[in-house]
């Protein structure tokens, strides 16, 4: 007798929670009215998909949803590893994203112009939608590729040389911070292919002929930084060619 009066007080309980959540989602003090987001890494920009995904949610009631739902819905962009989703008060809607880390972003480029773009994480390549390219921020390395080498990594992931270019630039010592863009041909004569550093505030361009250690590429934009900086600015960049011997200036 005990058992059944127990489980109809956990009945009549449940029935009581449920009408109390169906309840709240009629009451106007928990309509949205702010979003709070954290970001993981900091200085990482906010997805557009979730940028999306919580306009969605302003001026609709809080408990219209439940928390399982709204993070569910923020981690369907593949650049957002976790979503945690906390109601803080009346109208008010915590999130916090942990973005994925990246190793490069990846510009594939046909006749000049950016056709598609890719984003190199610890799970391997992901597609970078064009309205998220910049969610990831300037130290993380831009590399731009070919239209045809990029779709042959989308299906075959990152093949050892472009790690190896990788491996090389983020290990660089000290600021790199001149570096803007990193262009990539994997078509060349060598196993090692050719890459072009593009210094923009130093209107020079650095092309790496062979593979060389990071700090032997670390002195040679040493001696690219010396020349430039506060020199008379030309129109075409000064170009400077590097191989494990030396550089030379064209």
């Amino acid at each position: 007798m005990n058992v059944r009066r127990l489980l109809l007080v956990l009945c009549l309980f449940g029935v009581l929670i449920l009408i109390v959540r169906f309840s709240l989602q009629f009451i106007p003090a928990f309509v949205i009215r702010e979003i709070r987001v954290t970001e993981n890494p900091a200085g990482y920009s906010i997805p557009a998909s979730a940028v999306r995904v919580m306009q969605s949610w302003n001026g609709k009631n809080a408990f219209s949803f439940t928390r399982a739902e709204m993070e569910r819905a923020l981690s369907s962009d593949p650049l957002i590893l976790k979503a945690q989703v906390r109601r803080r008060g009346a109208g008010v809607v915590a999130v916090s994203l942990r973005i994925r880390e990246a190793d490069a972003v990846i510009l594939c480029t046909k006749e000049g112009q950016v056709v598609d773009s890719l984003v190199v994480t610890d799970t391997g390549i992901l597609p970078l939608a064009e309205d998220e390219r910049d969610v990831y921020p300037e130290r993380v390395v831009r590399v731009e590729v070919s239209d045809s080498y990029g779709q042959m990594m989308r299906h075959y992931g990152v093949d050892d040389a472009f790690r190896s270019v990788l491996a090389m630039v983020g290990s660089i010592p000290g600021d790199t911070s001149l570096i803007t863009t990193v262009k990539y041909d994997n078509n060349s004569s060598n196993s090692f292919g050719n890459v072009v550093l593009v210094l923009e505030p130093l209107n020079a361009l650095v092309s790496v002929r062979e593979k060389i250690d990071a700090s032997r590429l670390s002195q040679a934009l040493e001696v690219v930084k010396r020349e430039q900086v506060g020199s008379i600015p030309s129109r075409e960049p000064t170009r400077y060619d590097v191989y494990g011997s030396g550089m030379v200036r064209r």
